[in-house]
């Protein structure tokens, strides 16, 4: 029955009231639905089994993921883990650094007070020998000043005791200049004299002495001569009169007449 034809058995039953024609379609429609129906079914057991498959891939995959999730939690937990080592290393090493650093900064400070006490020691000391050598110094300087004053000032007195011998030497000088001055002029005079006293044979008068023609020119030139002498003699008197003792110099007036100078 249920392998025998639809159409059949409409066609061998009959249903009261009803038209056959109309019975007809209605079951060639309904076998048309079941069949439409079976084919959804076959379409629905192959999506089914398409579904089994992908669920069965999406369990395996489900499972590689729940892998991989428990995977990545135990590298979340590692990396915690770590990050929380790494965190506590650093907080001990920051803490350790803080430690150091106070540690250091505390001896930098010890340094630096006792770097500051030897600067002040130092300064004090190289004031105190500043001090020292300046006072060395100007001791020194005192010295020296002392020492050239008493060079200046027996050099001085050297000077003065020797302008003073100078002095007295020049003035012996000058009074041997003086002495010697007088002397000329006393030899100067005393030639004048002779001079004047030669002289005055030659003022008689010519009729007195009759002397020939011939020896009138030559008794005329020694008396040119002689007063020539003479006026030479005063001009020098009146010039060593005349002249300071340090200027003078003699004339040759003395080489003129050795003869007389020397009576």
């Amino acid at each position: 029955m249920a392998d025998s034809d639809p159409n059949e058995r409409f066609s061998r039953h009959r249903f009261r009231g009803l038209d056959p024609k109309s019975v007809e379609r209605w079951a060639i429609n309904i076998e048309n639905e079941n069949t439409g129906l079976r084919g959804q079914v076959a379409a629905l057991e192959t999506r089914v089994m398409e579904a089994d498959a992908f669920s069965e891939d999406a369990v395996k995959e489900m499972i590689a993921l729940q892998e991989i999730v428990k995977q990545t939690e135990a590298q979340q937990e590692m990396f915690a883990t770590r990050q929380r080592l790494f965190r506590d290393e650093a907080a001990q090493i920051v803490h350790d650094a803080w430690a150091e650093a106070s540690v250091v900064r505390a001896q930098t400070q010890q340094m630096r007070d006792r770097t500051q006490a030897q600067l002040d020691a130092a300064r004090a000391t190289h004031a105190h020998h500043l001090d020292a050598m300046r006072g060395k110094v100007r001791e020194e300087i005192e010295t020296a000043i002392d020492q050239v004053r008493a060079v200046l000032a027996a050099e001085c007195e050297e000077h003065q005791s020797r302008i003073a011998a100078e002095r007295v030497e020049h003035q012996s000088h000058i009074a041997a200049l003086e002495s010697e001055r007088r002397r000329i002029i006393a030899e100067i005079e005393a030639c004048t004299t002779s001079l004047l006293d030669r002289i005055a044979p030659l003022k008689q008068p010519l009729s007195d002495a009759e002397p020939e023609a011939g020896d009138a020119g030559a008794t005329i030139q020694p008396v040119h001569d002689a007063t020539e002498a003479l006026t030479v003699l005063v001009t020098t008197m009146r010039r060593s009169l005349e002249t300071p003792v340090a200027a003078w110099e003699p004339t040759g007036v003395i080489e003129m007449f050795p003869a007389e100078v020397a009576q």
